[in-house]
């Protein structure tokens, strides 16, 4: 593999799927107008993991493990410095959140407007059947943020490359066989091989970002 950068969306990609998430990228928020017009928004990533995943017995990020046994919904927004949530995502005024929970349709229509209501105060919301959350992945925590939305989950690229770094090198017998991959996960794949300290694998993606 001779690419050269990567994407920071692709990071946090890799991290959800490593974990088990089922994954959709950039989910388009359309105008609701029949005429048509520009796209409101889209989501940089979502995804769902159901509580009984287990591959091969290998280790996930205990934020998801140590949570309630319950199906995981996340919508994640990613940034390359600071953690942040965009507008769509904080007025509710544009109603983007509620599109979004109609159009992935896994939720009863007389729930929507609770979830999203919890979503757009604390960041979270916490069923009987399932849990969701708002995701800030980026390189630092926003403190803003941890006291506006106590439940939004706030996941620092740090974290994201330790966690690839230690599964690619405490598994490399079970990953070895990758060719399937694309290039985003190869890439990675390559410099966990090569760089055996984690500080210098998170260096050298660091510098690899766009």
């Amino acid at each position: 593999n001779n690419q050269k950068n990567i994407k920071t969306t692709a990071v946090a990609y890799w991290y959800f799927r490593l974990n088990g998430f089922m994954t959709m990228e950039n989910l388009i928020v359309h105008p609701e107008s029949m005429t048509g017009g520009p796209q409101k928004t889209d989501a940089d990533l979502f995804g769902v993991r159901f509580p009984y995943h287990d591959e091969l017995k290998m280790d996930d990020d205990e934020r998801f493990t140590k949570s309630e046994p319950l199906p995981y919904f996340s919508i994640v927004e990613v940034a390359r410095r600071q953690c942040k949530l965009n507008g769509p995502w904080t007025k509710r005024e544009e109603g983007n959140i509620p599109y979004v929970l109609k159009c992935l349709g896994a939720f009863k229509n007389g729930l929507v407007e609770d979830i999203a209501k919890a979503l757009y105060e604390e960041g979270g919301y916490e069923g009987e059947y399932f849990q969701i959350r708002l995701f800030a992945v980026g390189e630092k925590v926003n403190n803003d943020l941890k006291s506006n939305y106590p439940k939004l989950v706030q996941v620092t690229l740090g974290e994201i490359l330790g966690f690839i770094h230690k599964r690619f090198r405490r598994y490399r017998d079970r990953k070895a066989n990758n060719q399937q991959w694309n290039g985003d996960g190869q890439f990675l794949w390559k410099w966990a091989q090569q760089e055996s300290e984690p500080e210098k694998f998170y260096e050298r993606i660091l510098a690899a970002l766009i």
